[in-house]
């Protein structure tokens, strides 16, 4: 629909909100199938990644943004985890 001439044509905005949030769901996907990001990840965080990437893929903003900000924080939240971990054992 993005790109099609009888609806509006190409928007440059909305194509790249997708391909953003694209990228996001396949990592937070690749991540909950091999149970691992930056630490092995516990069953509750493997069910919430597989329910943002989901929710990352829904067409309203107000579902998506909120997905993409949980799913960052997610992730900042797993590397601060990592490097906490690495800290202790050095």
């Amino acid at each position: 629909m993005l790109l099609v001439e009888e609806v509006g044509g190409y928007e440059l905005l909305p194509l790249l909100s997708i391909c953003v949030r694209l990228a996001l769901a396949l990592w937070l996907l690749n991540s909950a199938f091999s149970r691992y990001d930056a630490t092995p990840l516990k069953i509750p965080e493997v069910l919430l990644r597989f329910a943002l990437t989901v929710l990352l893929l829904v067409i309203w903003p107000s579902v998506h943004w909120a997905a993409f900000a949980v799913a960052l924080v997610l992730i900042r939240f797993n590397q601060l985890r990592f490097r906490q971990a690495v800290a202790v054992t050095i």
